[in-house]
Order: C-alpha cells, then structure tokens, then sequence
C-alpha cells in the first residue's frame, strides 16, 4: 500500500543518548530486536535476501552494546551465564530497565523522522 513506516529497536540496556541513530532497517546493527524483525520481513513477508538491497523502513535503533546485569550487582558488556531454567531480562524488574533519557531519545528521533517522511513533497 506504499504507507509510511517507521519503525523503533529496543532501549534496554543503553545508556549514551549520543548513540541512537536512524538507518534502513536492513543495516542495523547492535539490536537483537530488529534482527529478528529482518528475519521474519525476509523470510515471512518476501523483503530482500540480498544483504545488499535495503527495506526502504527507517529504523530508530542505538549503535551501543547492550549492558547486562551481573550477580555481583555490576553491570558489563557480556551477556551472563544462566541456568537451564533462567532467563534473561532487560526490564525494571531483573535488569537495567529502559532508562527515561534512552527511550525519550528514541520518541525524539522517531517523532523527528516521522515528521521527516510526512512533510517530504510526494513525487508526481
């Protein structure tokens, strides 16, 4: 239906407002989110195979590594071992949550880009 789409990675875990970026979805990077999202478009919904061909969806997404919760109560850039019956989750609730300055980056930007693609002058 050739509709406007704009879409938002995942905050948890980020901390640097600084990092947060707009890109294709097909170009990504450093968000396990839109990952899945690039796989399911490709294999579900016919978007292009080809690593070279872009989506032409605009992706809100931070170029940060993930911060994960430790034991010890630290936080680093690796991902922690857990038992069979653990999971791991970057909400308020296990982990670092998604910070209100990150998120409110991430609306800024999104807000932004919509404005962006819905003031662009159609082409005749």
């Amino acid at each position: 239906r050739k509709l406007p789409l704009l879409t938002v990675g995942a905050a948890g875990g980020r901390t640097d407002p600084t990092l947060v970026r707009v890109r294709d979805v097909s170009r990504t990077e450093h968000d396990a989110m839109l990952a899945l999202i690039r796989k399911k478009l490709r294999s579900e919904f016919n978007f292009p195979k080809n690593p070279q061909r872009y989506f032409g969806v605009p992706a809100v997404y931070s170029l940060e590594n993930v911060k994960y919760p430790q034991a010890d109560g630290s936080v680093c850039g690796i991902r922690p071992q857990l038992d069979a019956d653990a999971t791991l989750k970057l909400d308020c609730g296990a982990g670092l949550g998604a910070a209100t300055h990150i998120t409110g980056t991430f609306a800024f930007v999104a807000v932004g880009k919509a404005l962006e693609m819905l003031l662009k002058p159609k082409v005749a």
